[in-house]
């Protein structure tokens, strides 16, 4: 149904983070209802998995919102083109 309905995006991101990463900034955010290891563990190699198709572009997402929202852009001009003002 989405496939009819919807355009395709024009770029696909994943943003990656190491697993220690990941857990450090759910500690940080102080997450009210976390979920056990044993979720948060298949939800991170799920996308383990999906950031090795080559249809994707990941993005490292470690570092701060400056450096990651600059890796962001910089994949996006590489695929489209310096279009961003």
């Amino acid at each position: 149904m989405l496939g009819r309905g919807c355009p395709r995006p024009d770029v696909h991101l994943v943003l990656v983070l190491p697993h220690q990463d990941m857990l450090a900034r759910m500690t940080t955010k102080k997450e009210p209802f976390p979920d056990p290891p044993s979720v948060r563990d298949a939800r991170y190699a799920a996308y383990v998995e999906l950031s090795q198709r080559p249809e994707l572009t990941c993005i490292d997402a470690a570092g701060t919102i400056a450096e990651v929202h600059s890796r962001i852009i910089a994949a996006i001009e590489k695929q489209m083109g310096s279009f961003l003002c």
